[in-house]
């Protein structure tokens, strides 16, 4: 069970940052996205320099930190962002023969 948390934290991290940036970029409120992918760079940037000041095996815990959530969370604002930039940009579709905008 406790294995199965390398999978799930991760993918955890990123579906939670990439609907918040979603909804977010969508409402018009660009800059809480690239505020949220800040912080998150932030952590990570921290994290890995917290890693490299420990000596030995003590720093692996927050490389897992950068690694494993904030890397992420990174990742999933941003995807989030360009995937609702690209929507709205894109504009409404009609979708042909589905008889909805008839």
């Amino acid at each position: 069970m406790i294995a199965g948390m390398v999978y799930l934290i991760p993918a955890f991290s990123l579906m939670t940052t990439l609907i918040v940036a979603h909804v977010v970029v969508r409402g018009r409120r660009g800059w809480i996205a690239a505020a949220m992918a800040g912080m998150a760079l932030t952590g990570m940037v921290w994290g890995i320099w917290q890693g490299r000041q420990q000596v030995g095996w003590d720093g692996i815990g927050y490389t897992i930190f950068a690694v494993l959530m904030m890397a992420p969370a990174v990742i999933g604002t941003a995807l989030g962002a360009l995937i609702a930039w690209w929507r709205f940009r894109r504009g409404p579709r009609r979708i042909e023969g589905s008889g909805a905008c008839s």
